[in-house]
């Protein structure tokens, strides 16, 4: 399922960013280039970019990279802010994923994300490179002996 998912990330990473920008509106492009990504800069490259660390199988520096997400799903599903994994981390809404970890965002930052989602999440990135995914099997893991209910075995004879 991720290869498959890795596969038609790639396929569709092949539209030029020409095209990708004339998709947008000059409005959506400038909020995003002056809000979305510059928080993505401070806030998140250190631990989800292609250049520095790939934490939890999730890079931010591209369109791609948000819309796969990692090892935890769609870190961005556009328009729903619910449904996006990103949003719950920045609000700190789950004591699971609270990001950036050490201090919560500015208000005003985060209030852009939930516009800039609720808007369909518009960017104009279009990855170059491959996107990097974890390998984490999550469910092999449960699988994994000692994740077991434990069961009585029948004494020997």
């Amino acid at each position: 399922m991720q290869r498959t998912r890795l596969f038609l990330t790639l396929c569709f990473a092949t539209i030029s960013l020409a095209e990708a920008q004339d998709d947008l509106t000059s409005e959506q492009l400038a909020f995003f280039e002056s809000k979305i990504r510059p928080a993505l800069f401070d806030y998140c490259y250190r631990c989800h970019s292609q250049e520095d660390k790939i934490k939890g199988g999730l890079t931010v520096d591209s369109k791609d990279g948000l819309l796969l997400g990692g090892d935890s799903g769609e870190a961005i599903v556009p328009g729903d802010l619910e449904a996006s994994l990103l949003w719950t981390a920045i609000t700190w809404a789950d004591g699971e994923y609270e990001m950036p970890p050490k201090e919560k965002m500015p208000a005003e930052v985060i209030e852009d994300f939930r516009k800039w989602i609720l808007m369909g999440a518009p960017d104009p990135r279009v990855t170059e490179k491959a996107v990097v995914q974890s390998e984490m099997d999550i469910e092999a893991g449960k699988a994994f002996w000692s994740f077991q209910k434990p069961e009585k075995a029948a004494l020997p004879e």
